[in-house]
């Protein structure tokens, strides 16, 4: 049996997926409050930046962090907290 190439792992994906490893439909449920319906429905309408790796569907915690922050909405002492 053959090693496969040791580039083969560690091969660009185009995704800078960094040291935070993928999230799941469950743990983003339990971060964000909501439920799986809602979450899908986000996904389907393209709402919310996602990985899909074949039926699975994946979230990178710092594109999560991201698109909180877009959605983060400023009161009136100023503008919204990190």
């Amino acid at each position: 049996m053959t090693d496969p190439a040791p580039d083969a792992a560690s091969a660009p994906l185009g995704v800078d997926v960094g040291e935070e490893e993928l999230m799941t439909v469950q743990e983003v449920c339990g971060l964000l409050k909501v439920t799986k319906d809602w979450l899908y429905d986000q996904v389907e309408a393209r709402q919310i930046p996602h990985v899909r790796l074949g039926r699975h569907v994946r979230f990178h915690p710092a594109q999560l962090r991201a698109y909180l922050q877009e959605c983060s909405v400023p009161g009136p002492q100023g503008p919204a907290l990190p």
